[in-house]
């Protein structure tokens, strides 16, 4: 049986989605700030924590949840750099997001060192800077100093 280009690079994807081990990293839909409002809202009245990596605006919703935004500009790099960027920071809150105080509109914005930071180091600058904010719970709060 004889499939086209399309057909077999659709049903390679298919395959490999069904008995793939890997899980598929991301905020939940709910958790996400889309809403072009709501990101000038965040900028308008928010409060900035920067860091060499990352910088973090911060404004209180009337939610009780608190909603993410990733952001990385074209000064970041090629989609390449951009791209990891975002999946790097998204990872590091998949673990964070459990300790981070509900009532919140966040928007993280990567900058240019960290296209070329590891997990770790990411992870210690977002947890800096969330605590300078004061969003960490208590047991995940002054744990890190960077």
């Amino acid at each position: 049986m004889r499939h086209t280009p399309h057909e077999r690079a659709f049903r390679w994807i298919g395959e490999a989605c069904i008995n793939s081990s890997v899980t598929i990293i991301g905020v939940e839909r709910r958790l996400r700030l889309t809403r072009s409002a709501d990101f000038q809202r965040v900028r308008r009245i928010g409060k900035t924590f920067p860091h060499p990596l990352i910088v973090l605006v911060a404004a209180p919703n009337d939610l009780q949840t608190t909603r993410f935004a990733v952001v990385a500009s074209r000064t970041l790099g090629i989609s390449v750099k951009r791209n990891r960027a975002k999946r790097l920071i998204r990872a590091v809150l998949q673990e964070l997001i459990p300790s981070i105080e509900p009532g919140w509109d966040l928007i993280i914005i990567a900058r240019r060192p960290l296209s070329d930071s590891s997990f770790e180091k990411t992870q210690k600058a977002l947890k800096n800077v969330l605590n300078r904010a004061q969003l960490l719970k208590a047991r995940h709060g002054s744990t890190t100093t960077t």
